[in-house]
Order: C-alpha cells, then sequence, then structure tokens
C-alpha cells in the first residue's frame, strides 16, 4: 500500500481519537437523548483496529486485490477469447451447414452419378472376366479332349499291334510276315 494511504489513515485516527477524548470529557450528567459518548467510543475503537489493520497489513492486503484484480482480468481476456473463438467456429459451422442445405441436390445427383458409373464399371469388369473365364474354359476343355484322343489313339494302336502280332504269325509264313510287319510300322509311323 503506498504511503498516501498510511498518512490518511493516521489523520482519521488522530481526528478520531481527538474527537473521542473531547466528546468523554465533556458532561457525565445524565442524558435521556443518544448516547454520543458510547457511539464516539465504539466509532474510535473501530477506527483505530482499521487503522492498525491498514498500517501493518495494508500492503498485502492491498497487493492480494492487485492480484486478484490481474488474475480476473487475465480470465476475462480468456473467456473473451474463448467467446470469440466460440462465435467464429459458429459462424463456420452455420456457414458449412447452409451450403450443404444449399447443395444437397446437386450433391445427390453426383452421388447417384458416381454410383452409376461404378456399378456399370463394375459389371463390365465381370463380363470381362467372365468372357475371359469362358474362353478358358473351352480352351482347356478342346486340349483335354486332344489329349483324350491321343491317348486313345495309342492304345488302338497299341492293341492292334499286339492284336496283329498274334494273329498274323498263324495266317501268314515267316518270309511273307516279316514284309507285312515292315509295312505295317512304316504305315503306322507315317499316320502319327
Amino acid at each position: 500500500m503506498s504511503i498516501h494511504y498510511k498518512l490518511i489513515a493516521l489523520a482519521v485516527f488522530t481526528l478520531v481519537s481527538q474527537l473521542t477524548f473531547a466528546a468523554s470529557g465533556g458532561g457525565h450528567g445524565e442524558s435521556h437523548g443518544v448516547p454520543w459518548v458510547m457511539v464516539l467510543q465504539q466509532v474510535t475503537n473501530f477506527a483505530i483496529a482499521i487503522g492498525i489493520i491498514v498500517y501493518f497489513a495494508g500492503g498485502s492486503i492491498g497487493g492480494y486485490f492487485k492480484n486478484r484484480r490481474e488474475e480476473f482480468t487475465q480470465l476475462l481476456k480468456k473467456a473473451e477469447e474463448a467467446k470469440s473463438t466460440a462465435e467464429r467456429k459458429k459462424r463456420e459451422v452455420s456457414d458449412r451447414l447452409s451450403k450443404l442445405t444449399s447443395t444437397k441436390d446437386q450433391t445427390l445427383a453426383e452421388a447417384k452419378s458416381e454410383a452409376e458409373a461404378m456399378k456399370k464399371r463394375i459389371l463390365d469388369e465381370a463380363t470381362s472376366l467372365s468372357e475371359r473365364l469362358e474362353k478358358e474354359a473351352h480352351r482347356t476343355a478342346s486340349f483335354e479332349a486332344e489329349r483324350a484322343k491321343l491317348r486313345l489313339r495309342t492304345e488302338l494302336l497299341e492293341k492292334s499291334m499286339n492284336a496283329s502280332k498274334e494273329s498274323l504269325p498263324g495266317m501268314v509264313d515267316g518270309s511273307k510276315s516279316t514284309v507285312l510287319n515292315n509295312q505295317f510300322v512304316e504305315k503306322l509311323q507315317v499316320s502319327q
């Protein structure tokens, strides 16, 4: 607390004590009005108590209230900043909401268009894949059919050769049998 406050408090204290002293010596008679002496004594005691408190604790009390004022000012600034931030965010959300509301039909149309394009692309890919799988299946079936035919021919030729070897020696004599065997082998080689 500054020196000015202490001087003012000391002056008030002196004035009040002088008034109390003058009032206490002034009449000891019985009065029927307000007991001014007692009132002045109580005011003097109260002023003395306040003076002592201000004199000894005035600086720390002033500092306390100064600190409280600074804290309050800082909190007020933070509250104002929070309020302005909240108002700004509210405006942003309101703007976005109004923009979404105004463009909802356009956005919905774009979403439907994208969904149709995606559907068409998926169907085209599925059709393409199906055609490739079908071609591959035909190719595999043709390959397997050719392999089966080749196996059947091979088995048939082997059985024919075995049957000829068994039946020819009894029908034809030895020299003719050799000529026929050679011709048969040549024809088999040509057919393969």
